[in-house]
């Protein structure tokens, strides 16, 4: 299992956002998470980035305690997609900087070949948009290019936080298509919390509704 949680609980003082969860997340699979709005998803997902630590109960990565984990490997193995793209992304470096980054730290790479090949798996033309910078980018764009930089991390989990809301509807359906068959093709773990069940429900390996 990539993940395991027995009763995860947290809370502030004698108030718990998240109460007695227990889940089991396999690897290689698609995992949603799902509830109203204030009911613990983005909690969940600090706790899933260790942002925040369990108040009471356990949440394990790879049979570890993920406290047990150091943020150096935790953070090589696991990445994040946010919700809004735009604040996402360094609005002073271009779209080929920004790729370039990830790449030094994570691969000791930095060519411009790999770079091209990145933004070629997410559907975006080097030649195009490598010399832009976010702001001139639309919000579709930028997922990609934000999905990109997380890929040039070569990680094993990709956790995603409402990364369609702040899309049309089209492009929703883009970004959702491109994750399922990115997550196929690199063989990733792939979390993604959402409100929009009918989107993902008849992909999720599973479903983990919060209440």
């Amino acid at each position: 299992m990539v993940y395991k949680a027995n009763n995860l609980s947290f809370g502030y003082k004698n108030t718990f956002i998240i109460k007695n969860l227990n889940f089991s997340i396999p690897k290689e699979t698609l995992t949603a998470i799902v509830g109203k709005s204030g009911s613990g998803k983005s909690t969940l997902c600090k706790l899933l980035l260790k942002m925040v630590s369990p108040t009471n109960g356990s949440l394990y990565y790879q049979n570890k305690t993920i406290e047990q984990v150091t943020r150096k490997n935790y953070y090589r193995d696991v990445q994040f997609i946010f919700q809004n793209p735009f604040s996402a992304l360094n609005p002073s470096k271009t779209v080929s900087q920004l790729i370039k980054e990830p790449l030094k730290i994570h691969q000791n790479k930095k060519d411009e070949a790999l770079i091209e090949f990145y933004l070629n798996s997410v559907g975006l033309s080097f030649k195009e948009i490598s010399k832009r910078y976010p702001i001139h980018l639309s919000g579709g764009q930028c997922q990609r290019v934000a999905i990109a930089r997380a890929l040039a991390c070569k990680p094993k989990v990709l956790i995603c936080d409402e990364p369609f809301s702040a899309l049309d509807y089209p492009f929703q359906r883009q970004i959702f298509d491109l994750l399922i068959d990115l997550k196929k093709k690199e063989k990733i773990t792939l979390i993604i919390v959402t409100h929009d069940l009918e989107l993902i429900q008849n992909h999720a390996d599973q479903i983990i509704e919060i209440t």
